[in-house]
């Protein structure tokens, strides 16, 4: 079909004079409403056989538009036929999701239930309005963003797409946050597609995302973002290897042990799971030993029990869950 596509647009040119063509091409943008993929496919192949910039910057802010209003659809075609396009048009819906996320921020009260300002740094040069109060208002912005925060899921999981912008992660991080629990869901979905691609989180975006991870799980009012925090936490220490650095917190096992003494069902299987895998990641820098040896035999500088071929070993888990304990040498509560 893009084939097709190529050819029509390429004929379509070819019945036009060379200096008329660029202003046909502005003109068949500038004509798109919120159309069907088909219209909008035949605007951006056009803009291939005839490029240029101003028109394809009207079509990247129209095709924008369409997401927003909620058509995430009709905009994927043309994305995938052009990859240049598809970049450009994740900069752009990165670029108006971080002017909503500053928007948010920027209203005091309702619309951020755990606020990660003081850990997530946008771009303070850029100066947002604040959303207007009234609830209509604030509806209106999260019906925007979650279609933006969908195509972003979409587009994040396309191996072949260049490297994402640098604002994705900490504007994601923030709508972790907000009080719509439908937009919170769709953040985490971008997130666990960002880690599945596992080439956007150095250990400086480790650290952000444990930061906004202990928010969320502190947050001590809302048992969603909680769970939220949680569920993030899976992901990311199944995913990527936790920082060194981290691991060595006593806080990252102290709030592995809360939750297991404290968590439901599903948060004792999410604690668990990241248990063996924190135990794991343990047994292969020496110097982090001590966190799941007896004092004795971290003072002696024993080696842990090994790991099986898949599995941790009981004795290992054993070593880790006593150390777990607020009474014993390796955790310190």
């Amino acid at each position: 079909m893009a084939g097709h596509r190529s050819i029509i647009a390429r004929s379509l040119l070819s019945r036009i004079p060379q200096s008329e063509r660029v202003a046909a091409v502005k003109d068949a943008v500038g004509s798109l409403d919120q159309g069907d993929s088909g219209e909008i496919d035949l605007a951006a192949s056009l803009l291939a056989e005839q490029p240029d910039e101003e028109a394809r910057q009207e079509l990247v802010k129209h095709l924008r538009s369409v997401i927003e209003n909620g058509h995430v659809d009709r905009v994927l075609p043309a994305c995938a036929r052009d990859k240049v396009l598809g970049n450009d048009l994740l900069e752009e819906v990165v670029r108006r999701i971080v002017d909503m996320v500053h928007s948010l921020q920027a209203n005091p009260e309702g619309d951020i239930a755990v606020n990660m300002k003081d850990v997530v740094l946008l771009n303070e040069n850029t100066v947002f309005s604040s959303v207007n109060a009234d609830a209509d208002a604030v509806a209106s912005l999260f019906s925007a963003i979650r279609p933006l925060l969908g195509f972003v899921k979409r587009a994040v999981s396309v191996k072949d797409s260049e490297r994402l912008p640098q604002a994705l992660l900490p504007a994601t991080l923030v709508c972790l946050g907000v009080s719509d629990r439908e937009t919170c869901l769709t953040s985490r979905d971008v997130l666990v597609s960002i880690l599945i691609r596992g080439d956007h989180c150095d250990e400086a975006d480790c650290i952000l995302l444990w930061s906004c991870i202990r928010k969320l799980i502190l947050h001590e009012t809302s048992s969603f973002h909680q769970g939220l925090g949680y569920s993030i936490w899976l992901h990311w220490a199944t995913r990527l290897v936790v920082p060194s650095t981290i691991l060595s917190e006593d806080q990252y096992w102290q709030m592995l042990r809360q939750g297991l003494q404290y968590g439901d069902g599903e948060r004792l299987k999410q604690c668990l799971g990241m248990l063996r895998r924190s135990v794991a990641l343990v047994l292969e820098e020496k110097p982090l030993w001590h966190l799941i040896c007896s004092s004795e035999d971290a003072s002696l500088g024993k080696q842990p029990p090994p790991l099986a071929k898949h599995s941790l070993s009981c004795q290992t888990l054993a070593y880790a869950l006593q150390a777990l304990q607020p009474t014993q040498a390796g955790i310190h509560t």
